[in-house]
């Protein structure tokens, strides 16, 4: 119809009438018109075998229509075909991408690739079973996979791709503490617990555990981090560090280069400023999940105000070059971080304003 009113070329026609049928993988905008095809328009004009390879992706995930595959963000990746590469090659370069052993040095990497199993899995597959005991630990290849876990119902938790991996909790605890689930169809490869345990020192890995069975969990929760890819959650548990402070403990110094950025996990600190006549003066106080130290880090100044544990606090300390590098590839976090301190620096003029109005 479009053709026949002189609105699209034949050539187009022709690119549009072909496409589908020359490609395994297809990511299809939808939504309303005029930009958008309409949901039903797919099913209507494609056939069943067609529709199985398209994806539909949209701003709103909400506004695609539930009988079609919808490729979230961060999920593509796992869908695309990468050549493949013989098994111990393929594994070697996926501990290399992961998040938690790319630190393992490359003797170790070599022989945790020898002893990897190569599986090949079909959409709708559960990997793992919450409750179940073992202790194997899966590298994703390809393919798309999904976490649930019975405590928070029937939504997925998060969603994996190429170069993660899950089970590490096995390691410690045999049993699991969540399911995995085949969105698509994939490649993992999996190394048993028993035989990891054989080539990674005990007290090595135990400290890589510590850090994703206890940070890990803080990190996904807490409003700054809950929207980042999960592979980049697990970077950040990796680089952080717990550091527990008594009651009046100095937390943060004031007039220091502040060497990273810090989120009180337990307990309350004291913010104290300098007024007019230098004397430190308390200016606010931090709860649980409240943080401090970004304007010294994004301004590279020196840090205005000396931060004390009015109670026993918990502290996890995320180092200036983990920090840095989130604010310069993730936007959404750069801008709720950059939306605080604007509201920061509100306060702190405020503030100056009231020391100089007591001081006359």
């Amino acid at each position: 119809m479009l053709l026949e009113q002189g609105l699209m070329t034949r050539e187009r026609k022709h690119l549009l009438d072909t496409f589908v049928f020359n490609d395994g993988l297809i990511f299809h905008e939808v939504g309303g018109p005029p930009l958008h095809t309409v949901n039903p328009k797919l099913r209507e004009h494609l056939s069943d075998e067609k529709i199985g390879r398209l994806y539909a992706y949209h701003n709103s995930v909400d506004s695609i229509d539930v009988n079609l595959n919808i490729a979230e963000e961060g999920a593509t990746l796992g869908l695309v075909n990468t050549p493949e590469l013989p098994d111990e090659e393929a594994m070697l370069l996926l501990l290399s991408k992961s998040s938690f052993f790319n630190e393992l040095p490359i003797e170790q990497k070599i022989e945790i690739a020898k002893m990897a199993k190569k599986h090949e899995v079909r959409q709708g597959e559960h990997i793992v079973v919450e409750g179940e005991e073992a202790d194997d630990v899966y590298f994703i290849e390809r393919g798309v996979f999904d976490i649930y876990s019975k405590k928070f119902g029937q939504s997925a938790l998060a969603r994996m791709t190429r170069f993660e991996s899950f089970g590490e909790a096995g390691l410690k605890n045999m049993t699991r503490t969540a399911s995995i689930f085949a969105q698509t169809d994939g490649i993992l490869y999996s190394v048993k617990g028993t035989d990891l345990k054989k080539v990674v020192p005990e007290k090595s890995l135990n400290e890589l555990l510590d850090k994703q069975l206890e940070h890990r969990p803080f990190i996904g929760t807490h409003n700054l981090f809950r929207s980042l890819p999960r592979k980049i959650q697990q970077v950040i548990a990796n680089k952080s560090e717990k550091r527990l402070y008594a009651e009046k403990d100095v937390i943060l110094n004031l007039g220091v280069e502040s060497d990273g950025f810090s989120i009180i996990a337990e307990g309350e600190a004291e913010v104290l400023a300098p007024d007019e006549n230098d004397e430190l003066k308390h200016v606010a106080s931090l709860q649980a999940a409240e943080f401090f130290g970004e304007m010294s880090l994004i301004n590279r100044s020196k840090t205005s105000a000396r931060v004390v544990a009015s109670t026993p606090c918990t502290v996890y300390f995320i180092p200036r070059e983990t920090f840095q590098k989130l604010i310069e590839t993730n936007y959404q976090f750069s801008y709720l971080v950059t939306n605080i301190m604007k509201k920061r620096k509100t306060f702190n003029a405020s503030r100056e304003s009231l020391f100089q109005e007591d001081a006359s």
